[in-house]
């Protein structure tokens, strides 16, 4: 009798439960919000999210920030306050949306499956600066502030937030990857 060794893959449709739970994740995240009375745009957890998706999903992060965006164009009240449509992808949040993709797509290639703390900390933040720096692009082009004001009220109000969620990624990339290497070495 012949054995054949069948390759341990891993469930496709457990990937793309991870993806739609990520996508269901950022619309409760977008609503767990702090309004700030100088910046159109409010403090969420939505950072953090792309953060951890990418942590669990890895290169199909990508699909859980486009699905999320989608389903908000549809008509789907899942961005923050309940918004929902095309025209609210204009609105002074619009830039934040594309720099979650833009991190959701970057993230993979420079986040390893390292446990080295600082290294990861720092890819961290530096997406979370893109992610507010994207915000602040579009809050110049498209919502007519100045580049100081952009500046002033896109980015440096959630810098302080941004490092505190890259400390939680980075300890979290950290506690996933020491369990990974314990259910290996088991």
């Amino acid at each position: 009798m012949r054995v054949i060794a069948v390759p341990q893959t891993k469930s496709i449709a457990k990937e793309y439960l991870k993806v739609i739970f990520f996508t269901l994740l950022m619309a409760i995240a977008a609503n767990i919000r702090v309004p700030l009375f100088f910046t159109p745009v409010p403090l969420t957890f939505q950072t953090l999210v792309v953060f951890l998706s990418v942590i669990f999903c890895g290169r199909r992060a990508l699909f859980s920030q486009a699905l999320y965006i989608a389903a908000g164009a549809a008509g789907f009240g899942v961005f923050t306050n309940g918004g929902a449509g095309l025209l609210y992808l204009c609105g002074p949040t619009a830039g934040y949306l594309a720099g979650f993709v833009l991190a959701a797509f970057l993230l993979p290639y420079f986040i390893g499956r390292s446990s080295f703390f600082k290294s990861s900390l720092a890819v961290f933040m530096l997406a979370g600066l893109l992610i507010d720096l994207s915000g602040a692009a579009w809050l110049a082009a498209g919502c007519g502030f100045n580049a100081s004001q952009a500046f002033t009220c896109g980015v440096l109000p959630f810098l302080a937030g941004d490092a505190v969620k890259a400390v939680l990624a980075a300890l979290a990339l950290r506690a996933t990857t020491r369990m990974s290497a314990a259910s290996y070495g088991s």
